[in-house]
């Protein structure tokens, strides 16, 4: 591993399949030259060298992992296997942010799709300039430095750019929730139509049954068959998965949670809503 300082506490595994070791290098030594504030630590993918282990032994919470993606990786076992829900469910506890780098015109599998990509195959060096944008606003992007009002507006914009209006809900209407989301018109054959929303902002990392009871209490008392979203800042503990499944099977209740590391995959996705609460800086 170079030198390379390390200004945030986060850091940047580059994963590759052994085919595309020399690529894999170059694309790293383009990350260090950019002199980003962030730590490589790379890898190449086998089977006894699974994703999953290497962070439990190498990672710090708010990571970026690089999962450079061509037919030598589609071919590798964690296309398969450990990218399956149970391995998201593990970046999504720690906080990491996969960003997929496309290095040939593969089909991206399904399990993938939802990630945000940076194409190297068309055009290389335009494709890792926006590589590099988009590390850096990964690195930008910390919850924790938001307040509670901040954090519900930035969720209101989210909402916006999938085709909702917003209406704040004043005090005593509604209690418990602090956002009405109605679809646009066009929006309305995929989302939901009316939807209710509720923001929950943590300096922790962990939310607990706390914020999830006065969600459901409320949700059950005012509208049991309203479809509500649930916000939080951080990841859910366990003990309140489990409260969550629950509850859902007791009231039959049409809630869904978006836990802070689906708010930053989402982020990724939205570069001008980084560049507004975060103010990521352009690579130089």
């Amino acid at each position: 591993m170079s030198d390379i300082e390390i200004v945030r506490n986060k850091h940047v595994f580059l994963s590759y399949s052994s085919a595309d070791s020399a690529l894999a290098h170059r694309i790293a030594a383009r990350i260090q030259a950019a002199r980003l504030p962030i730590w490589l630590d790379e890898w190449e993918l086998a089977a006894a060298d699974p994703i999953a282990k290497r962070l439990d032994r190498g990672s710090t919470s708010s990571s970026v992992l690089l999962l450079l993606f061509s037919y030598a990786a589609s071919l590798s076992l964690w296309v398969r296997r450990e990218l399956a829900a149970g391995l998201r469910d593990d970046f999504r506890a720690r906080a990491i942010s996969p960003l997929l780098v496309r290095l040939d015109n593969s089909k991206i599998p399904e399990a993938l799709m939802d990630l945000k990509y940076v194409d190297l195959h068309s055009d290389f060096d335009a494709g890792l300039a926006v590589l590099l944008q988009s590390i850096r606003d990964a690195s930008a992007i910390d919850l924790g430095r938001l307040d509670p009002r901040m954090f519900e507006l930035l969720i209101a914009d989210l909402l916006r750019s999938e085709g909702y209006d917003i209406q704040r809900i004043s005090r005593g209407q509604e209690l418990g929730f602090d956002l009405v989301a109605m679809a646009s018109p066009e929006k309305r054959s995929v989302l939901p139509e009316r939807l209710l929303v509720e923001c929950k902002h943590r300096r922790s990392e962990r939310a607990g049954v706390a914020a999830l009871h006065e969600v459901v209490a409320s949700l059950a008392r005012v509208a049991p068959q309203a479809a509500c979203l649930l916000a939080v800042s951080g990841q859910l503990t366990s003990v309140a998965r489990a409260y969550l499944s629950e509850q859902v099977r007791k009231f039959g209740v049409n809630l869904r949670v978006m836990e802070g590391a689906e708010v930053m995959q989402s982020l990724l996705q939205k570069p001008a809503l980084v560049q507004r609460y975060f103010a990521a800086g352009e690579i130089e």
